[in-house]
């Protein structure tokens, strides 16, 4: 999973076609329940990464980090 989010993740920074849609489907596959948003370009307590927010947990969350926001 985590060699999977940063390939994605660094695919994304570099501006590669394909990024967004790899990120979706890289969410999709961890069967995050009540899916109401992603995103690359959410901090959460300064820190980057994959967010998601969900019906239940209606505030952004990482579901995998990359560090610290400042750092991207």
């Amino acid at each position: 999973m985590e060699a999977e989010a940063i390939a994605i993740w660094e695919s994304y920074q570099a501006g590669e076609a394909g990024a967004i849609a790899a990120g979706e489907k890289w969410v999709q596959e961890r069967s995050v329940d009540d899916l109401t948003g992603w995103a690359f370009d959410i901090a959460v307590d300064d820190e980057a990464g994959i967010a998601v927010k969900t019906k239940k947990h209606p505030q952004w969350r990482l579901l995998w980090s990359a560090g610290r926001a400042d750092e991207w």
